[in-house]
């Protein structure tokens, strides 16, 4: 993941969810089985995205990749332990299922006492549940590449007008007409 991050950092500004599957695609072409997935968080549309890399073997082994690990904890106004706390979660997080599981249920209890301390009640999508929800929930796992590989070739698509190709009567001189609209 760290040379992968290395190499395609000048994506990770301009795209967030293009540089998430150039990470994945990377991953792949070192035959890792890697993917993007979204978890659908609420009815609203919400979604999370992270890369799940998928180990078998002797035992079947799940790792997560969040490339922005250490925003989805990020509040408003913190206090000073808290902003400690978050400064101890890493920015790009790598590991399995109970690994996060523990740094979530951390971040999320050190959210909830900053919240407590300045008599604020705990927003739903700042608790440990809704949190854990990002990466546990039912999601889609894809391992299409969409504009742009780790290699940084572009796969170009026509933008612009669509074409309409028909063949035209037979009163017409030229035998096939085409529309644009």
């Amino acid at each position: 993941v760290s040379e992968a991050l290395e190499s395609l950092a000048f994506l990770r500004e301009r795209n967030a969810s293009l540089f998430r599957r150039s990470v994945a695609a990377f991953l792949r072409e070192r035959r890792h089985d890697a993917a993007v997935c979204e978890t659908a968080r609420d009815s609203s549309g919400g979604s999370h995205e992270f890369i799940d890399v998928v180990q078998t073997g002797s035992a079947t082994c799940r790792y997560f990749v969040d490339l922005d690990f250490r925003a989805q904890f990020e509040i408003a106004r913190p206090t000073r332990r808290f902003s400690e706390a978050l400064a101890a979660v890493p920015g790009v997080f790598v590991g399995g299922a109970e690994e996060l599981k523990r740094t979530v249920s951390t971040a999320c209890d050190a959210a909830r006492r900053c919240f407590r301390s300045r008599g604020l009640p705990v927003p739903p999508w700042r608790k440990n549940r809704f949190m854990q929800n990002k990466w546990f929930g039912p999601c889609h796992r894809t391992t299409r590449d969409t504009s742009m590989g780790f290699n940084g070739g572009v796969s170009c698509r026509v933008v612009g007008f669509e074409n309409v190709v028909s063949e035209a009567g037979s009163g017409s001189s030229s035998g096939v007409v085409v529309r644009t609209r």
